[in-house]
């Protein structure tokens, strides 16, 4: 022996497994529905980002962490449960909560906002007589066709609508709700903002506790209630025919 040693040299491949990683991420393709949409509408599908790639599976609940009644989720999609608790008078944004769990039992938990689209069914029509025409909620499409029609707003939430058919010499503007400042008590020069047509005009709208109620109107038709408020627009009305008159109702 001559003290020497002799090595065998073997290179091994050692795979590592990394252990299992949470989801990171919760997608859905949509976060919209329309009002009185029937049970099991689907309003959005689901899609988990994860290092791993697994499967997962959903839950959904509130911020209290109590299961929901008006949405459901059915493998990956978000659906409508219950359309009888889907009413834009009563609520038109819903917070949920979706809990994404691979299947190793990891975990991320996403906070979205459902938003409930007006049901257009509830535009309004009048006839070729003189018509009283109320407002809704706001959002419709109103249209007075024939004779001297009265459009009347009494509510704060009743902005938006689109007048189709207005006519300045023979229909009417009136706030019945008694609710609103006049644009003078608010500290404005009302003859020096009527001035500055055609940029907008003055409307005096006639109101049962409020008789002083002003409304302005802007290019294209678009009015406002005390100047800030916007109540509807007049389709078809152009800046020359607002610049041609001052609007002014009894």
């Amino acid at each position: 022996m001559d003290g020497r040693r002799i090595f065998d040299q073997v290179i091994i491949d050692i795979e590592v497994t990394p252990g299992n990683q949470a989801p990171t991420d919760i997608l859905i393709s949509n976060l919209s529905v329309t009002e009185n949409a029937p049970n099991d509408t689907l309003i959005g599908e689901l899609t988990t980002i994860d290092p791993d790639s697994q499967e997962f599976t959903y839950a959904i609940f509130d911020q209290y962490g109590d299961p929901l009644d008006n949405f459901k989720i059915v493998d990956n999609q978000l659906q409508v449960a219950d359309t009888t608790q889907l009413d834009f008078e009563t609520e038109s944004f819903f917070e949920i909560i979706i809990k994404s769990t691979d299947n190793r039992g990891l975990s991320i938990e996403e906070t979205f906002t459902v938003e409930l689209i007006y049901d257009r069914d509830f535009d309004i029509t009048g006839t070729e007589e003189d018509d009283f025409i109320e407002s809704g909620i706001g959002g419709e499409v109103i249209t007075g066709l024939g004779g001297k029609d009265t459009f009347a707003y009494d509510n704060v939430d009743e902005f938006g609508d689109i007048l189709t058919d207005f006519n300045a010499e023979n229909d009417d503007i009136i706030d019945v709700s008694g609710l609103y400042y006049t644009y003078t008590d608010w500290g404005y020069d009302l003859e020096s903002v009527v001035g500055q047509t055609p940029f907008e005009d003055l409307i005096t709208v006639t109101g049962v506790g409020n008789e002083n109620t002003q409304v302005f109107i802007r290019p294209y038709g678009q009015i406002y209630l005390d100047y800030l408020l916007p109540l509807a627009t007049l389709e078809g009305v152009t800046p020359a025919q607002i610049d041609a008159n001052d609007f002014i109702f009894s």
